[in-house]
């Protein structure tokens, strides 16, 4: 049995990203493995093997998108998660699943939805990701908001729209692909 050092994967995926490939294949060697086990848990035995080389091939082609000042784990569960969401669709037309108490902690759901919102706010313009921040997450009101930033409600309203709206289109996009 491996032992993997899932704490130094963070530094594996920079140096990875500087041209090392050294490091590159040991962190794609360790994530194999993690992967692995991650997907035995969720599907049929015969359906591993392509969620992992599914899975490498998107970390491969989606690095880029890595952000180096965030933690490595929260991306990586995020890719695989998506992948094997995008299994069950393809596949199933209707999947009847008993979860375990675990199953939310264990694929730290809540740090991914985190993760993939920072990640569409840091998108929009400063000012309207604060907005959309101070409203949609802490649920601060319209008025408030616009009383804070010396604005009028309406222009919250607006400003709000138009960035989900452009969210939207992000996640579209990225859906397409």
């Amino acid at each position: 049995m491996q032992i993997l050092n899932k704490d130094n994967w963070h530094s594996l995926m920079l140096s990875s990203l500087s041209g090392d490939k050294a490091n590159y294949r040991i962190l794609l060697g360790e994530v194999k493995i993690w992967l692995e086990a991650f997907f035995r848990k969720r599907v049929h035995h015969d359906a591993v093997d392509d969620l992992v080389q599914d899975t490498l091939l998107a970390i491969h082609n989606k690095k880029q998108t890595f952000d180096v000042k965030r933690e490595f784990m929260p991306w990586l569960i995020a890719v695989a998660r998506h992948k094997w969401i995008d299994r069950i669709r393809k596949n199933l037309r209707y999947i009847e699943v008993e979860l375990d108490a675990d199953f939310a902690t264990e694929i730290k759901t809540e740090i991914s939805a985190k993760y993939d919102v920072q990640k569409l706010l840091n998108t929009l313009p400063q000012k309207q990701a604060q907005i959309i921040e101070m409203v949609k997450l802490q649920e601060l009101t319209n008025e408030e908001v616009a009383e804070k930033l010396g604005l009028s409600v309406s222009a919250v309203k607006v400003i709000i729209h138009r960035g989900i709206k452009t969210m939207q289109a992000k996640i579209s996009e990225v859906s397409d692909v």
